[in-house]
């Protein structure tokens, strides 16, 4: 606790002398007012641009859009802040130096151990590329259900180390196991092993401070943290959310399970703590060696005695012997990295299963691909169950992971709650073929739009997604250029039909809900048009957009894919609208329509007709049909149509 006031006390002057900065500056510039809103909303429009064409999962786009589109000012300056990889470049060119400067080597060859299945095959070469660490042969592999039963065997190797022990870990707290560890470290020091520590700054952050390192070099053993937290730092967000233990480049020890007593159940905050780990002898140890050694190299301070040598492995493996333990392939999600690596394993592993595919994780955050994936593999069959924890230790992130129930119920998804206590293993096993065990959360924490949806629905009542319809709405009716909205009602009904899910569940029927569940907003134009935008996600029907236009001469029902218009179609006779479409179909679909069915099956094709028609605009070839105005006026709904609700009232949009 005196770490963290410490670090308050530090920022708060900080911060204090930056807002009186910002006080000054306002004064200073307000003469220039009009050009400054008019240069933010120039640059929040490059911004949002930016954002769109950029590789990302679709519902964080959306949040970061959102955030920006509100407050341009403050939303730019988060997503620059935390949002956008570039901050990540300090940390990334500390590593790439490190990689440099070893002389990486090329990949092993060895001889495929995959004769007859030759999918499993594509998934190891793209992981080894990907990580460029290889897939070796194992002598043995010891699983643990239990830190307590993982952590007198660390103890046992640790005592036989002779040359080098390697500590790294996410959390490190002051205890029985922690001390215990320790005593045998000083041991080793004093031997003349190579003893060295990692924690990362911000998991420890309550547990293990400046003090607790200078006690460990004052025992000889040399201990950073990594890349040390403050709350405004661009880089804070990245964290070293490993765990390992190498022992003399021969065993390696990792998992779920952290250094505290509450990981060896000597402590129960929340209930038995459920964890798993693994213990690894043989030539896979080497890569453990390298990730541990690549990071201290990187970011320790002692520079003057030089880099450590890296493990080196041989040019080619042999086949493996008749009797090991099968094969270990090591990699690790970071946030330096473009891609969240294990989501893209989850998601390739799931699309191989054919008779079973079980997951343990603690939290359940899940981007729309890898729910996507998970639903389609139980809807031809195979056995998709996940294990959560029936005592959560985060209250407000247990409620996210279980908005999530529903949708994956309904797909055929078994779920499953861990009465005794608190699950923390983040482990997954499938087909009698293949595991991973690690440290790797079900999820990426920063792609998924549950954060946002429930505290919405928590805390709100209004249309959450009103830009889905009424975008292009307003682009065919002329909305704002020849006509301009002059007001809306929005009117609600009561949350009954979540409530009951969250019973069925066997949820707290106490959960605040405000979102009703079914949201219907009304807005009228200057001329007399009339514009209903219906949202309705929480009770039992068909995912459907339900689009429809009328005019004084025809009607078109999209969802119906039927059209009507007087003089052309037979008398009070509904037509397929599959020959207008033909003659009529717009530009867009005309270039790309067949491509983004293709690629974009989430929203048959929307999202990637739109980042071809930015694309098309920034080449200057199509002009894009929107402006920030038009998405500051879509936007606008949501809160508009929240006011509408809690006054019950018409609300002014002019």
């Amino acid at each position: 606790m005196g770490k963290i006031i410490r670090r308050i006390l530090t920022i708060i002057p900080a911060v204090a002398l930056q807002s009186l900065w910002l006080l000054l500056l306002m004064k200073w510039l307000t003469p220039y007012a009009p050009i400054i809103v008019s240069l933010l909303s120039v640059a929040a429009f490059f911004l949002v641009v930016f954002i769109i064409i950029k590789r990302d999962e679709t519902a964080y786009k959306l949040l970061w859009l959102l955030v920006i589109l509100s407050l341009p000012l403050v939303g730019a300056l988060l997503y620059l802040l935390f949002g956008n990889k570039r901050t990540a470049r300090p940390l990334k060119r500390r590593l790439q130096q490190v990689q440099k400067s070893c002389n990486p080597q090329p990949l092993p060859i060895k001889e495929a151990p995959f004769d007859g299945e030759k999918r499993m095959g594509q998934t190891v070469r793209w992981l080894e590329e990907k990580t460029q660490y290889p897939m070796c042969a194992v002598e043995q592999v010891r699983y643990y259900p239990l830190g307590d039963n993982m952590f007198p065997d660390m103890l046992a190797d640790l005592k036989n180390a002779r040359n080098s022990i390697y500590v790294e870990y996410f959390i490190i707290e002051p205890g029985h196991m922690w001390d215990a560890i320790v005593n045998e470290l000083e041991v080793k020091m004093e031997q003349g092993v190579d003893v060295r520590v990692i924690y990362d700054d911000l998991g420890s952050i309550s547990s293990f401070n400046f003090s607790n390192v200078r006690e460990l070099k004052k025992k000889g053993i040399p201990c950073i943290p990594f890349n040390p937290f403050l709350a405004l730092k661009g880089t804070a967000n990245y964290r070293d959310h490993r765990k390992m233990l190498i022992i003399d480049n021969e065993v390696a020890y990792s998992g779920g399970i952290n250094l505290a007593d509450r990981y060896i159940n000597l402590e129960h905050p929340y209930g038995h703590w459920k964890d798993t780990g693994f213990r690894i002898t043989g030539e896979p140890v080497k890569n453990f060696t390298h990730m541990f050694l690549t990071f201290w190299n990187a970011f320790s301070l002692e520079k003057e005695a030089g880099q450590l040598a890296m493990p080196t492995y041989p040019k080619r493996y042999p086949a493996p012997p008749h009797t090991f333990d099968g094969y270990v392939l090591s990699y690790y999600d970071s946030p330096l990295n473009h891609e969240a690596t294990s989501n893209q394993l989850f998601i390739d592993l799931l699309s191989q299963s054919t008779d079973y595919a079980w997951f343990f994780t603690p939290y359940l955050m899940l981007g729309d691909d890898l729910m996507d994936a998970m639903i389609s593999a139980a809807q031809r069959g195979v056995d998709v169950r996940i294990i959560m924890p029936g005592i959560p230790d985060k209250k407000l992130i247990f409620r996210m992971s279980r908005s999530f129930y529903q949708v994956l119920l309904t797909g055929g998804i078994k779920i499953y709650e861990y009465t005794p206590g608190f699950v923390h293993a983040k482990s997954f096993v499938s087909d009698d073929k293949v595991a991973t065990i690690g440290t790797v959360n079900l999820g990426n924490r920063k792609k998924t739009e549950s954060i946002w949806r429930s505290k919405f629905y928590q805390q709100e009542n209004g249309d959450l997604y009103p830009t889905h319809g009424l975008a292009p709405l307003c682009l065919i009716a002329g909305i704002p250029r020849k006509d301009r909205f002059v007001r809306l009602t929005t009117f609600s009904s009561k949350p009954a039909g979540l409530y009951q899910r969250i019973r069925e569940l066997g949820g707290n029927p106490h959960v605040p809900v405000t979102q009703g569940d079914v949201t219907v907003t009304q807005l009228e134009t200057a001329s007399g048009t009339l514009v209903s935008l219906t949202h309705d996600t929480t009770l039992p029907r068909p995912r459907s957009l339900d689009f429809e236009i009328q005019g004084t001469k025809g009607i078109w029902q999209g969802e119906q894919r039927r059209i009507y218009l007087e003089g052309k179609s037979p008398h009070e006779t509904w037509e397929t609208d599959t020959a207008y479409l033909q003659k009529y179909e717009h530009l867009y679909w005309q270039q790309w329509g067949e491509e983004a069915l293709r690629i974009d099956t989430h929203h048959e094709g929307m999202d990637y007709i739109m980042l071809k028609a930015l694309e098309a605009e920034m080449k200057q070839e199509i002009p894009y049909p929107a402006d920030i105005h038009d998405l500051a006026l879509w936007t606008s709904v949501t809160p508009l149509s929240i006011q509408s609700v809690a006054e019950q009232r018409t609300v002014p949009m002019e």
